[in-house]
This record gives structure tokens, sequence and C-alpha cells, in this order.
């Protein structure tokens, strides 16, 4: 009994070594996976006795099991939510490591992997829907700690927390793949789209993004190792969002223009319009299915305009209009409101409930007269609830900014939710700005009129091109600002700055129209006027044109004058003199009438001019092409009144090059622009010194081929001219001594003294407003020289001077007199004298001088055209002035002698 018992004794022990050695906890007593690698061993061990009850111990094998990498994950879309076209959205996609290790994620918008576990194609997130054509990803935050361009389209926190914005699917693959996540961690991974402003309700439109893990593979021994990494299925989730129309302001702007002045203009407008004056009509309506909601940036930007509308309001829809500038001006104004009594402009306004004006709404007009709308002003009217109101706006400072203001919209009645404007119906439902069919279906709409601008490049079409845009609220929980070139998904607050910033809202172009919120944009532009200016190309010349802005130049093309000085003085006889003579010629003026030489000599040479330049500038509105012709040359004798008779011997072209290589007959010339064409002359030898030559140049609109100009080259061969006079100042001969042939009328006797008159003068006539008319007919600072000789001849050649040989030669020094009426003497000559004969050596004055040179006026004299002396000329002298000693017209050599 002992034995049984000590035996049966050792057996239950033996069981309980081995069931303990062999016990497993529990499925569910863990927390958490058993990291890979981990090394699970297990072995029994066990004690029995023999028959003589001797004590023996065993153990078994070890065996060793290794646990492996179990790579998954899950991905969980957020719930979707709904959006309005043009909005901004956000999908948000919760990732999270299920499996036993560490690892990195990659995302991608397909799930299709190589045999690498790796994304074979990557794409960025997929969008899908009914309305998927309409999505663009993008558009989130400025990417930071992840690319560095444009904006995010993806946004990732990983545990830390740790958020980066970035701009591609390969920087937010590159930024997972440098953090590893731990098991049971949880990344999230936001996909930034915009919903376009062509989408449509009800639609849908979805984001999809799938994902992986990889976890680094397991060495045989446990542990780590380099080879292949395990990647984990592909896993992914959609969320679905819908699209609903939210509000939505449709805006239509049409535009009449006075073009013949019949009150009242075009028989619509109101009779106090002027011609040229546009009338802008501005209409809107709600194509949404929600009514337009108020902005708290619309009360901010207005301040104290708008609480003196609507009180305590906490916000309100608005329709502006940025007056219009005219983009191809001169300085690019703002046109001027129009209808202006009493220094009033009017604006009417017209609400109507059957298309959605919202019960107890009230429309204002408002404007501004800040060029950045800083400030802002109600128009003087009371609030607009049903039918028409006028309003009037001041016009005593430019007005940049006039619109509506619609405030104190209540839900009930036409609206079912607060609101200014109510859901449209299908008659006047619409997607875009412009739509057809608002104007004759508006909400609201207001009439405005501004004068058309009279600066070059009014008349051009296109000129002001205008739209105007709509501001208002969505209903997403949180509220966005709708206004052309507002980012889409920017939140209301109590700034305005969204709505003035930039382009953006009230300064959107009309370029960035028709888009959500804008009208269609009108081009318009000034009546058409034509007009041309011809005349003298001078480089000097500025602020004169009508149409300067600042220091605008016309370069002589509106110069005036007389180019004979007896036509009339306008801008079509403004001319250039030009001088002409071979520099071996000598013209002799064998006339003794002052300021009417003679001469029977003609050039020896053809003559070729300096490629003369010109200026034709376009006084019209309107960009335009002129035609070029030049008459025939004809000529006159000086003194000279009109254009001359007809003469032969020149030829005449037209360039528009510098050098007179390219001919042309036109030119195509920008409104308010200066433009310069060439012309040539050509002349055979044998033209009569002492003669005016004269070429007209006509410049016509092809435009209007009313409208010319004409300038006028005169040529001049030689252009100074000296006449000499004597008379016997004592003739010392007996009384009744008759005149011998040969005297000119001028008798004197041995002992008599003869006084010498010499005449110089500048030939150039007319009288002009710009200097360059005369500037190649004035002679260059001291290179006027006269010699008057008494040495040249004997006495078989008394066509000569011969006077020093037959008189006691200079005993007083000459007299040089300026042009004044008093006969001022020059100070400033240099005179030089010689006083043998022959005349070789000039020096000092001394009794008895042979011969005499006048360097007339000193070295910084020039003889100009009596006309130069015009006061209306910038630096130009008048006469007599005592600046006549540096510049004149005209003087006197006086000088006597005594007959040996």
């Amino acid at each position: 009994m002992k034995t049984r018992m000590a035996s049966r004794l050792a057996s239950w022990l033996v069981a309980i070594a081995l069931i303990s050695d062999a016990f497993v906890a529990p499925a569910g007593i863990a927390t958490a996976a058993t990291a890979p690698g981990t090394q699970i061993t297990n072995n029994a061990t066990a004690t029995y006795k023999d028959a003589a009850t001797n004590v023996y111990n065993t153990t078994s094998n070890t065996v060793t099991t290794v646990v492996q990498n179990a790579p998954t994950l899950t991905v969980v879309a957020s719930a979707g939510s709904a959006y309005s076209p043009g909005q901004q959205i956000t999908d948000t996609f919760t990732i999270t490591n299920t499996g036993n290790a560490s690892g990195t994620f990659q995302i991608n918008g397909n799930n299709t992997v190589n045999g690498s576990g790796n994304f074979s194609s990557p794409a960025d997130a997929a969008l899908s829907g009914t309305d998927a054509s309409f999505g663009t990803l993008g558009g989130g935050p400025t990417p930071s700690g992840c690319g560095s361009s444009g904006t995010a389209i993806y946004e990732i926190t990983i545990p830390g927390p740790s958020t980066v914005d970035c701009d591609t699917l390969a920087h937010a693959n590159a930024y997972l793949l440098a953090h590893s996540i731990a098991a049971n961690a949880v990344v999230t991974v936001s996909v930034f789209y915009t919903l376009g402003g062509g989408a449509t309700a009800p639609a849908t439109i979805k984001s999809s993004l799938d994902a992986n893990i990889t976890y680094a593979a397991i060495a045989a021994g446990g542990g780590l190792a380099a080879a292949t990494a395990e990647v984990s299925a592909v896993t992914g989730a959609t969320e679905n969002n819908t699209v609903i129309s939210d509000a939505i302001i449709n805006q239509y702007k049409a535009a009449a223009q006075c073009t013949v002045y019949t009150p009242p203009c075009n028989n619509s407008l109101p009779a106090n319009d002027n011609l040229g004056d546009i009338q802008y009509t501005i209409s809107a309506n709600n194509a949404g299915s929600q009514p337009t909601a108020d902005l708290a940036s619309v009360k901010a930007l207005f301040g104290a305009a708008f609480t003196t509308a609507c009180g305590a309001c906490t916000g309100g829809v608005m329709i502006m209009d940025k007056v219009p500038t005219c983009a191809t001006c001169v300085g690019t104004p703002v046109l001027a409101l129009s209808n202006a009594t009493g220094g009033n402009a009017t604006v009417s306004v017209t609400v109507s409930a059957a298309f959605g004006f919202a019960t107890n709404a009230a429309a204002f007009v408002i404007y501004s007269t800040s060029a950045t709308g800083a400030t802002w002003s109600l128009g003087t009217g009371s609030g607009v609830t049903t039918g028409t109101g006028t309003f009037t706006v001041p016009t005593a400072s430019t007005v940049y900014y006039v619109g509506v203001l619609m405030v104190s919209g209540t839900s009930g009645g036409t609206c079912t939710s607060a609101g200014e404007l109510c859901p449209g119906t299908a008659t006047i439902n619409g997607t875009s700005g412009g739509a057809t069919g608002v104007d004759n279906h508006a909400a609201v709409s207001y009439t405005y009129s501004v004068a058309q601008s009279t600066l070059p490049g009014s008349g051009n079409v296109g000129a002001y091109t205008d739209a105007t845009v709509a501001a208002w609220r969505d209903h997403q929980p949180t509220p966005h600002i709708i206004c052309p070139g507002v980012p889409g998904g920017t939140a209301d607050s109590a700034s305005p700055t969204q709505l003035t910033t930039g382009t953006q809202c009230i300064n959107t172009p009309p370029s960035n129209c028709p888009e959500l919120g804008c009208s269609n944009p009108v081009p318009n532009n000034s009546i058409a006027a034509y007009s041309v200016l011809n005349g003298p190309f001078d480089a000097a010349e500025s602020g004169a044109c009508a149409f300067a802005v600042g220091a605008t130049n016309c370069q002589g093309a509106d110069a005036t004058g007389t180019y004979d000085g007896l036509a009339t003085n306008n801008n079509s006889n403004d001319f250039t003199a030009i001088p002409f003579q071979t520099g071996s010629d000598n013209a002799v003026n064998t006339g003794t009438t002052l300021g009417t030489p003679v001469t029977a000599t003609t050039t020896s040479g053809a003559f070729t001019s300096a490629c003369l330049e010109h200026s034709v500038f376009n006084y019209g509105n309107k960009n335009d092409t002129f035609n070029l012709a030049a008459t025939a040359v004809t000529k006159s004798a000086i003194p000279a009144t009109g254009a001359g008779s007809a003469t032969s011997g020149w030829t005449v072209a037209l360039y528009s090059d510098n050098a007179c290589t390219t001919t042309t007959t036109s030119l195509l010339v920008n409104s308010g622009v200066v433009a310069h064409y060439y012309v040539k002359y050509t002349a055979t030898s044998g033209q009569p010194y002492f003669d005016r030559f004269d070429a007209i140049i006509t410049a016509t609109s092809t435009g209007d081929n009313t409208k010319t100009n004409t300038t006028h080259d005169e040529l001049y061969s030689g252009f100074i001219a000296f006449t000499k006079t004597a008379v016997a100042a004592t003739t010392n001969c007996p009384t009744g001594f008759p005149a011998l042939p040969g005297s000119s009328g001028v008798v004197t006797c041995p002992g008599g003294t003869l006084s010498y008159s010499m005449d110089y003068r500048n030939l150039v006539m007319g009288q002009a407003s710009t200097n360059v008319s005369f500037s190649q007919c004035i002679t260059p600072v001291g290179t006027l020289v006269v010699t008057d000789d008494g040495t040249q001849a004997i006495v078989s050649s008394a066509t000569l001077p011969n006077w020093a040989t037959f008189t006691n030669g200079l005993q007083v020094a000459p007299i040089d007199n300026t042009s004044s009426p008093s006969s001022v003497a020059r100070t400033n000559n240099a005179f030089t004298y010689a006083t043998a004969i022959p005349a070789v050596t000039y020096g000092a004055f001394s009794a008895g001088a042979t011969a005499f040179k006048d360097t007339v006026g000193g070295a910084t004299f020039q003889l100009a055209p009596q006309g130069y002396f015009n006061s209306g000329i910038v630096g130009n002298p008048t006469l007599p002035v005592a600046a006549a000693a540096a510049i004149d017209w005209q003087g006197t050599i006086t000088f006597s002698l005594t007959v040996k």
C-alpha cells in the first residue's frame, strides 16, 4: 500500500511539473503585439524516482520560435462635408500602424504596387465624383518644412506632434520615409483641393488616398537585417463630399453712349447727358439655392457709412463698380461722374421682390473718393426697399468707386433664411458672370453715368473696359468671403483687408472677369476725334502739347509760325529754314536797297541738303495712320510773300529713317505720340542766289481725311547779304562841279570826305514759336568776319577796293552799330587793322590804316534771323535788349575817309 502511494505521488509531481512548464497565458491578457525578432523559447523538465526511491531529473530539448514582421495599417477617411463652388476643400485621412513594429508610411493616389511593394506609378490623391473635373489639387497653406513652391497639396501630422505642409507628393513621401512610426501610432494626412466655380449642384466630389507601411527585414538569428524590407498590403479610403449650390450673385452690365447730341441724348439717356457720356446699368440677382449672407468685412469696409445705413447690423452685401480708368490714355485717368447738376451726380437704384429682393432689406448708394477705398460715404437719399430711388453723389473730388450696399434682409417673407437677395427661380438661374437675362430679372439694379475722356488714346476701342463685382458670404460652418479675386476659403472677419488687397474684390481687374461675382466686362471708348500736327523737329521743345501731362514733349510738331512773316501765324504755316551754298561760291549783291539783295550769280554745284527731320503728332484721341505728301519746290526773290512761283532743278522725297534710305508715304502714330519722318532735297547747279525756295509737306489723317496739317521747308541760297552805301560828307568841290561817269551819284574832290555805311543782315524771314525753325540759319559764335581792304586794286581795276591808294586811310576807327533803333555801338567787336599796301598783317589801330577786319560782336556773337527774337520762346531775346551785344539780326559798320 505504501509502495503504491509513493508511485502515485511521483506520477503527480511529474505531471504538475510538465503542466507548469507548458502553461500559456490566455488570449487577451497582452496589451501590445509582440515585436518582430522576439524569440519565444520552450522546454520541459521532469523528476521521477526509481523503485528504490532514488530521485531523478530530466529536461527536454528547447524549442525556439522567432516572431516575424506583421506590417499592417488602416486608412480611415473623415466624414464628408458640403461645399459650394469655388470653395477650398480639406479632406483628412487617419493612417494607423496596426502592425507589430515601427515602420514608414507611403501614400499614393492608386493601389498599384510593384514586386518590391513600392507604388509602381506614383500619383496624387485621386479626385472622383460627378464634379471631379472641377476639382484642382492644391490651394493649401504655404509649404513649410516640406517643399517651397506654390501652395500645399498635403498636410502631414506625425506623433510629436509635428506638422508640415507639402507642395508635392514626392516631398510628402520623402518626409514620411524619414520618420519611423511606432506600432499603434497614428499619422494624419490632409489633402487640399479647390472646387472650381463651374461646379454644379447637386453633385459629389470625392478624394481617395491609398497607403502602405514598410518594416525593416528580420535577420535569421533575430534582429534587423539589411535585406529586403517587408511591405504591407495597400489599403485606402475615400472621403465623400457633396456639392451644394450656395448663394450666387449673377450680374449683367450694360452701357449706352451719347453719340449724337439731340436731347435727350439718343432719346433714351437723361436730358442733361453730354455728348460722349456713357450710362452704365448694372443688374443683379441670386442664381443660387440659398440667400446671400451678410459679410462682416463689408461692414468693416464701409465703417461709419455702414452704421449710418444700418445701425447695429452685423454685416451686409455689396455690388461695387470701380469707376473705369482710361487704360490707353496718357496718365490712365479715372473717368468723371456725369449727369452733374449743382456739383452732384445722380445714381438711381431699383429693387424688385418678384425677382428676389428680400423682405425688409434696403439698398443704399455707397461711394468713395479714395483711390484705395480707405474712406466711404453714403449717397444722399433714402434706402430703397421697393421700386426706384435716386441718390446724389458729390463730384467735387474724383469718385473712384460707386456701388450699392444691401442690408437688413430677414428670414421669412421672400427668403426662408436671412439675406438680402433670395434664391432665384428657374427663370433667373445662372452660374457665370454676365449671365444673359439678368437685366430682365433683376432683384436690384443701379444706373450711373460717366463723362468720356478727352485725352489721347481715349478713342481707341476698349480704352476703358469695366466690370462690376459683388461680395457676399457663403453658408459653410466657417463663413467665407465670396468676391472675385479673393482666394477660396478666405474666412470672413471684421477687417476689410481681403476686400481691398492687391487685385482682390473691389480692385479686381476686368481681365479677371467674368468669374463668380463678376459682371460681364464692358468695353467703351470716347467718340473718335482725329487730328494731326505736323512741324519741324525740335528735340528741345517741351510742355506745349495740348495733351500735355507733366513734361510731355511735342518735339516741334505743334509749332506755329509764318514762313514769310506775312502769312497767317498758325500751325499750318510753321517752317524750317535751311541754308545751302557751295563753299567755292561767292554771292555778290549788286543791289543798293537794304534787305533786297540783287545778284546775277548762281550756285556753281549741285546741292543735297542734310536729311531733314520733321515731327508729326497724333493730336487726336485714337491711333491713326497719317498719309504724307510733299509739294514741288517753288521760289521767290527776297523779300517775298506767299509760296512763290514754280521752279525746276529740285527733287523732293520722304523717308522713314534718318539716313534717308527707306522711302515712305505714311506713318502709323498712336494717339498722343510724336513720330518722325525725313525729307531730302536735291538741287541741280544754277540755282540763283538770294532766293527763297519753298516746299510744303502735308500730313493727312486716314481716320478723317478732312484733318490735315502742313509745315514748310524754306531753303535759302545764301542767307546773309551785305549792302554798302557811300555819301560825301564834304565834297570840297567847286560849286556846280559836274559828276563824272561812274560816280554812282557820289561826288567828291580832293580834300573831300567820304562816309561809308555797310549793312549786314540775316535774310531769313518769318516768325516761329520754336527755335528749331531758325537753328540752321544762325551763324556759329564768332564766325561772322567782315573785311574791308582798301589795297585790293590799283587805278586800272577801279571795281575793287582801292581807297588805301587815293585817301589818307582811316584816321578814326570804324564803328559797328547794332540793329537797335538808337544805333547802339557794339562794344565787344574785335577790330584789327593793316597799315601797308598790300594789307598783310593786321593788328592794332593806327592813323592811316589801309584795311580792317571786324569779327562782329567778338568771339561769342551770332547773327540770327529777325524772326528769331520772340519772347514766346524760352531763351530767346527780344530787341532792343542788352543781349544784342551777343546776338542780333542786323548791324551797320560806318567809317570815313578823306580823299587825297
